[in-house]
């Protein structure tokens, strides 16, 4: 890079200080960073890190990218991050403002992908984030090399949620910018968070969640600028989104969210900080909408970083007509919409554009919902990254999806409309060959009845009163779960696994993932906790 950087300013006449080494435009994001985890590594359970010596054209791509060291050795993340280095942009190094092409060494940190999520009961309660780290322990933090150099980030942590709704047991999913040490930053700022607990209808449970923390400067120094609105919500937004009791009874309301602006200037790690009137449903109206808003994110020096701002919104607007005016009717709004049909991992092979170059695409719609189900006049609302075919791609997919209309449904007088979200993967990525699938909705979940019902009666005559199966099964076309099979349980040999294949055969997936994807084929672990009550006991 140095004698690239000299002989530039020698052909240029530049100064060494109008040399401008190549500065990044998009990482990898973690999803992506699974689709080139060495199988090897994955299936030892192992995290690893590799530096890699990359040259950027004059275009922003990196090429010629070779390996400097990898940790641990011989686990082949080497070899995976120069295959990563393919989805890498960078503005090009400049000199006296014309580009040339330079060499960078780019750091890369594998960390494992998280475990799938246990099935939850139909009356299960997430966790809520209630209380986030003061600004004066995030600074506390804040690995004192990264704050020397400027550098703000983020790590994303699963964590377990206890009883009280403390946070413990947290592990590392993955840091932005790698190698550092957000992620124990994070982890050490894990014990000031503090939940509501999940629950059931028996009381509070122990849930793992995961939990984005962030690290953007208080103040930044250098020529800085805030992130800025780039798409604000409408008043057809707001109404959209507006909780139906106050919006009839007229009701307005204000919340304060707190978030961090990404360096595409996407929300991330929001939390409701204030809501007025209490009660009314407005935090989590609010918290509804952030998908849609898009900012420009902040800048330090021309060059876009993570931030942290707080939102306020008003749930107001003189403009919009009383419920009761004429001709007035309020958009219902579908968020969790239950699919008849969606596309399949087929449809998504066939869709995915040619241009992409093996990257991820993300797109998401507002569509309005016709009675039939059928999903029309779809606006996107957020499509990264642009200019490689996502938004076109995806397009042709819209008329794959069909809402299942509920009796209630189909009794709304006025406009229906829905969000719906579709990631794009190359289908010759580990995770598209495998069928992985993540953040999938059960739209018939675990039976507690059924699970109490089917004890295994071995168990229960050994005087055991607590245990845990784990039924491995592959998702059907409909969401069914079908070819299950009993994994190893706790305690073994005593029928808890084969009692969960039971439990399972009853559960069903809707036909899209939260997280935008299909769900047919895939193979999901489903470990189910068995407990035997003392008078159940007695009876038996």
């Amino acid at each position: 890079m140095f004698l690239e950087a000299l002989a530039a300013a020698a052909i240029t006449g530049a100064k060494p200080s109008e040399v401008k080494p190549p500065a990044w435009l998009r990482r990898p994001t973690p999803q992506e960073m699974y689709t080139f985890y060495p199988a090897q590594a994955l299936a030892a359970k192992i995290g690893g890190k590799a530096l890699i010596n990359c040259r950027v054209n004059v275009q922003g791509a990196a090429e010629d990218c070779q390996v400097v060291t990898e940790n641990p050795p011989g686990q082949g993340f080497g070899a995976a991050a120069v295959q990563t280095a393919k989805l890498f942009e960078f503005t090009p190094a400049t000199s006296a403002g014309i580009p040339f092409p330079g060499r960078v060494s780019i750091p890369l940190a594998f960390s494992l992908p998280p475990a799938p999520q246990p099935a939850m009961p139909a009356d299960f309660i997430a966790p809520v984030w209630l209380k986030a780290p003061t600004e004066e322990a995030v600074n506390a933090a804040w690995p004192p090399k990264a704050r020397a150099a400027h550098i703000n980030g983020k790590a994303d942590l699963d964590c377990l949620v206890n009883t009280n709704g403390g946070a413990e047991d947290c592990h590392v999913l993955s840091e932005t910018p790698p190698g550092q040490g957000f992620g124990e930053a994070a982890v050490r700022l894990s014990p000031t968070l503090l939940f509501t607990p999940a629950s059931v209808a028996s009381g509070p449970i122990q849930q793992r969640i995961h939990i984005t923390l962030g690290f953007p400067p208080a103040q930044l120094t250098g020529e800085v600028t805030p992130p800025a609105w780039f798409k604000k919500p409408s008043a057809a937004d707001l109404i959209a989104a507006w909780p139906s009791e106050a919006l009839s009874r007229g009701i307005g309301g204000k919340v304060t969210l707190t978030c961090m602006v990404s360096l595409h200037g996407e929300l991330e790690a929001c939390h409701v900080v204030s809501e007025s009137p209490e009660g009314m449903g407005f935090g989590a109206a609010a918290m509804l909408l952030t998908p849609q808003f898009l900012f420009k994110p902040a800048t330090r020096d021309g060059q876009p970083v993570i931030s942290n701002m707080t939102l306020p919104l008003k749930f107001e607007n003189n403009e919009t007509p009383a419920p009761d005016a004429v001709g007035w009717e309020k958009t219902a709004v579908v968020d969790q919409p239950i699919w008849a049909t969606a596309p399949s991992f087929a449809d998504i092979a066939t869709a995915y554009p040619k241009r992409a170059g093996g990257a991820s695409g993300y797109v998401s719609y507002r569509c309005d919902v016709r009675k039939s189900g059928e999903l029309n006049h779809c606006n996107i609302t957020r499509a990264e990254p642009t200019g490689r075919g996502f938004e076109a791609a995806t397009r042709g997919l819209i008329a794959r999806f069909r809402l299942d209309m509920s009796p209630a449904m189909l009794a709304l007088r006025g406009p229906v409309q829905t969000n719906v979200s579709i990631r794009l993967i190359d289908p010759e990525s580990a995770d598209f060959v495998g069928h992985r699938i993540g953040e999938p909705t059960w739209i018939v979940a675990l039976d507690p009845k059924r699970v109490h019902k089917l004890y295994p009666a071995e168990a229960a005559a050994r005087g055991i009163k607590t245990g845990r199966g784990v039924a491995i099964c592959t998702v059907a076309a409909d969401g069914g779960l079908s070819d299950c099979s009993p994994a190893p349980a706790t305690p073994n040999g005593v029928g808890f696994s084969e009692a969960a294949v039971q439990v399972a055969q009853v559960m069903k997936m809707n036909r899209w993932t939260q997280d935008g994807g299909p769900i047919d084929g895939a193979k999901v672990q489903l470990p189910i906790r068995f407990n035997l009550a003392d008078d159940a006991a007695v009876a038996k």
